[in-house]
């Protein structure tokens, strides 16, 4: 979990001259970035994590050679948010968005907020038709699947056998289900851990050992993917799902951390280094034996969104914040690390939502791809309207979140818990002929505000994602939007000639 705290990414910046100096790392593990002075010089270092802070150290002999994981250096003239543009664009350059790219940026369902854990054919199949009818192009199963007796999701992972229980028809029939309603089967997995519940826990020479004892964080034991038999066995039971049941999209999931390290090697940082190496070196054979498939990378919700994991997966899941009022300032910061083309930006739906509520979660999924979850189906016409129009919108205004620039505006928000002002993204089309703005409020937010609107000489209105038709004009390049109250939501999509 290289994120759990920290971005592998540094900015130093010049505030006289308005230069800055950035670097970013892979960092797939345990990682370090260092910044001091000395005399009249900054220096910068980083890279795998030391003896002292990551428990690494490796010999090489004579003769051989150890290659480290890629750095992207820039320096720029602008501030953060130029800086990490340039880093982002550096770091797809060199590895090529594998993802989204057009013929799968679409709006996606995902039923982990909808079953919590205990999906089944029974509870999902009422849904099909309404996620059909609002234009979604993915329909994915989440955790829980294969939990038999009475099991938990997250304590019975491993053996990955379909659960009779709660698909009595099997995956298969329910998958063939998905795709006579014109939408793409997906499925979760999480296979580099085994549940404490799981047969396949017996196994513990298949197991990472820290010490000689099998590592386990929470409910969750650990395989060690430099056995050629674990990823051999984890080869055959996806394949043999993906196959079966003819699945277009695999979501990845990571959720407890392996810690220091793992016996092997010659450091328990360096069993660590080369177990996250097959790692990923098996998820990469998954995509080039199953290219149609769309690769999500998870990890609770972001806590690998680096390079090395960002560059192999189409789409990242930009967090496990679900239905707290920060997931718009998440999404927006998130900007800086993650192109929003990658970023997956759930929306929970309930039908006890207010409008006001409504509007507020369906504007965040602007600020990257949009996700849907929750009780879709017992949802009235009304709010299924509202969602179908930002279904459709999302759709018109794609190629903007694909290839556009984006900027952020408002006060800076000082607490995720108890967000105050606003904040207003606005991503212009690499052209410039068009422009989508994402409006937030927060508490103690104005009435009205004005935002920045650079060279808006011709630009008007196009479309609107906004309750009671909110007022917006253009006055001596500023936006002025009106009739603002407290964590409400907008989407505005302008364009000129």
């Amino acid at each position: 979990m290289p994120v759990r705290r920290w971005f592998p990414t540094v900015g130093i910046e010049d505030t006289e001259y308005g230069i800055m100096w950035g670097a970013r790392i892979e960092a797939p593990g345990s990682w370090q970035m260092e910044i001091y002075r000395k005399d009249d010089f900054f220096h910068l270092s980083g890279g795998q994590a030391d003896w002292e802070f990551g428990h690494w150290m490796k010999r090489i002999a004579s003769g051989e050679m150890f290659q480290s994981g890629k750095a992207y250096i820039t320096a720029i003239s602008g501030g953060i948010e130029d800086l990490c543009r340039v880093l982002n664009e550096q770091q797809n350059r060199k590895h090529g968005i594998n993802g989204p790219g057009g013929q799968f940026f679409s709006p996606i369902f995902n039923e982990w907020c909808t079953t919590w854990g205990k999906p089944s054919s029974m509870k999902l199949t009422p849904l099909l038709e309404t996620v059909r009818d609002l234009g979604m192009r993915y329909f994915i199963i989440d955790a829980g699947w294969y939990a038999d007796g009475g099991g938990n999701w997250e304590t019975t992972q491993g053996k990955w056998d379909v659960s009779s229980e709660l698909f009595p028809d099997g995956l298969k029939d329910f998958c063939g289900k998905i795709r006579s309603n014109g939408m793409i089967p997906g499925i979760w997995f999480e296979p580099e851990v085994v549940g404490e519940d799981s047969e396949l826990r017996m196994k513990k020479e298949w197991l990472l050992h820290r010490d000689g004892v099998p590592i386990k964080s929470g409910s969750r034991f650990f395989l060690d993917f430099r056995k050629e038999e674990v990823r051999n066995y984890l080869e055959l039971k996806i394949g043999e799902l993906i196959r079966d049941c003819d699945i277009g999209y695999i979501k990845i999931d990571y959720n407890e951390t392996i810690g220091a390290g793992c016996d092997g090697d010659e450091s328990h940082g360096e069993g660590l280094r080369k177990h996250l190496a097959e790692v990923q070196s098996f998820y990469r054979k998954i995509k080039r034996d199953y290219p149609h498939l769309v690769v999500e990378n998870c990890s609770s919700g972001g806590l690998r969104l680096v390079p090395s994991f960002i560059n192999g997966s189409d789409l990242s899941s930009f967090s496990d914040a679900h239905e707290i009022k920060s997931v718009p300032i998440i999404a927006a910061n998130l900007q800086l690390q993650l192109i929003p083309s990658k970023s997956l930006v759930w929306a929970m739906i309930h039908p006890s939502d207010t409008p006001v509520r409504l509007y507020y979660s369906l504007a965040s999924t602007f600020l990257g791809l949009q996700c849907l979850s929750g009780e879709i189906a017992e949802l009235p016409k009304d709010k299924l309207a509202v969602i179908k129009e930002a279904v459709d919108l999302h759709k018109t205004v794609a190629p903007i979140i694909l290839q556009g620039v984006s900027r952020r505006y408002g006060p800076a928000v000082a607490s995720y818990k108890k967000p105050l002002g606003w904040q207003a993204v606005i991503r212009y089309s690499q052209n410039r002929k068009e422009a989508l703005i994402v409006l937030h409020t927060f508490g103690d937010s104005p009435g009205r505000i004005s935002v920045p609107f650079t060279d808006s000489e011709g630009y008007s209105l196009r479309s609107a994602l906004a309750q009671n038709n909110r007022a917006l004009n253009l006055d001596n390049e500023s936006l002025i939007i009106e009739d603002l109250s407290d964590f409400s939501g907008a989407v505005f999509f302008l364009t000129r000639p």
